[in-house]
């Protein structure tokens, strides 16, 4: 297959085989891809998805440029409902609502990140932030984006977020759609045969 990618991998998880693969050892930066392993980090370290948090000033600070799902200073809303928004739309607002209400700030989340896919057992990942901003201490490679999907998908949670199209976030009245289904305007492809996705785009790392 030709594809105008830089960095790319077709992974079979039925026969746990690589199809194809173009420069997926390669660290790079990867944009909002980092949210996958922001939603299943903060999963593994959540009970109860269902209890409110508090959003505070502090949780939208530095977000200018960025795609962000409406969360306001004193808005309470769910766990559940801020992963959603997390991956569906790719919120940065979300991604760093989990992040502080989980940790207490941004860099004690990303050491958690970063934790985790140790426990995941991939080498050449490293992450600063929850949302994906460019950085040179943000990156991984294809082939390790695909391990760590592979092993969120495991979890139930993370699966039944990841293959939702559309979700209702009744705290702040709105509903979401997951990105991906913009590429159905852009590229005049089916996207009712994607199961999943997850999208990202910054300067610096490009559609990724």
């Amino acid at each position: 297959i030709e594809i105008k990618s830089n960095n790319a991998i077709l992974y079979n998880l039925n026969d746990n085989n690589i199809i194809y693969e173009k420069n997926a050892y390669d660290k790079v930066q990867i944009a909002s891809l980092t949210k996958i392993i922001t939603a299943i980090t903060y999963i593994e370290n959540n009970d109860d998805l269902d209890t409110k948090i508090t959003i505070t000033n502090n949780m939208l600070k530095g977000l200018d440029g960025y795609v962000k799902v409406g969360l306001y200073n004193g808005l309470k809303i769910t766990k559940r409902e801020l992963l959603y928004a997390l991956m569906l739309p790719s919120a940065a607002d979300a991604a760093q609502a989990l992040a502080i209400s989980n940790s207490g700030s941004i860099s004690a989340f990303a050491d958690l990140m970063n934790e985790e896919v140790k426990k995941i057992g991939v080498k050449n990942t490293h992450f600063t932030n929850p949302v994906g901003m460019d950085d040179d201490n943000n990156y991984s490679t294809a082939y390790d984006i695909a391990q760590i999907l592979k092993y969120a998908l495991n979890n139930e949670t993370f699966k039944t977020i990841f293959e939702s199209d559309e979700y209702y976030i009744s705290s702040i009245n709105k509903k979401i759609n997951k990105t991906v289904k913009d590429k159905e305007r852009d590229y005049k492809i089916d996207t009712t045969v994607i199961k999943g996705a997850k999208t990202g785009f910054t300067t610096v790392a490009g559609l990724c």
